[in-house]
């Protein structure tokens, strides 16, 4: 199964959308996870009157509605597939069609366009011109007490390896489980944490390592507040930690 090039987190870029008629999202947050002929997707609205909605649905690309929660007048969406980087999505208000949506990822896969039309719940017929940009997320594993000592600190300045380096090794989803299995076996109570590499500013470098990979190298302190979540990281049978994420 190739992977949809909608998976991922996105951030609704607001500025360079439009909501006709408004009012526009504060900010939205839309992450997509795949399943079989299909997509897992997760939606934080930051509404302009302040409040906050969480949307949710999964769905397959067969055409047939399936159960959408707390998207205003909608109750089922389908999905097709167009091409690669293209999907439409269908929403229904029990059987009758209420809105249209087409996705359109972005040949260098960082972006996506959504033209969306229908009929909202005061009866208007609406037009979304909506661009999301990826979040790229990195991630920072070690131990339990290290990270609760950042906590209290604040700020975390490094682990050994880093200051000697003189800068923050940090990993992507796709080089972590790499990461922990070379350099962190054996090593029981690690947690791994997720920031946004974009929360990080100029100070963030990324720099060919393993491999002549690209690797994300942090040129300074990691204030904690950046970290947007933490996980753990339980060894399996050969002391190899497993990193979800």
């Amino acid at each position: 199964m190739s992977e949809n090039p909608l998976v991922g987190t996105w951030r609704l870029n607001v500025e360079k959308s439009r909501f006709v008629p408004g009012p526009a999202h504060a900010q939205q947050t839309i992450t997509f996870a795949q399943v079989e002929n299909g997509l897992h997707v997760t939606t934080t609205i930051h509404n302009a009157d302040g409040t906050t909605t969480d949307q949710h649905y999964t769905a397959y690309y067969d055409g047939k509605p399936y159960p959408m929660a707390n998207l205003n007048n909608t109750t089922h969406v389908a999905m097709h597939r167009i091409s690669e980087l293209e999907d439409e999505r269908v929403d229904t208000n029990n059987g009758v069609l209420v809105g249209n949506r087409l996705r359109t990822v972005a040949a260098d896969r960082q972006s996506y366009y959504v033209h969306g039309t229908g009929v909202n719940t005061r009866g208007q017929f609406y037009v979304h011109k909506m661009l999301y940009e990826k979040i790229v997320l990195i991630y920072k594993i070690l131990p339990r007490a290290a990270w609760q000592a950042a906590q209290a600190a604040g700020v975390f300045k490094g682990a050994a390896i880093d200051l000697t380096d003189g800068y923050i090794h940090f990993s992507t989803a796709a080089q972590a489980q790499e990461t922990a299995d070379k350099h962190f076996r054996g090593q029981a109570d690690l947690v791994v944490l997720e920031i946004a590499a974009a929360s990080l500013g100029d100070a963030l470098k990324w720099e060919p390592s393993r491999g002549g990979a690209l690797f994300p190298h942090l040129y300074g302190p990691l204030d904690v507040t950046h970290v947007r979540a933490v996980r753990e990281a339980p060894l399996d049978a050969q002391g190899v930690p497993q990193i979800s994420v």
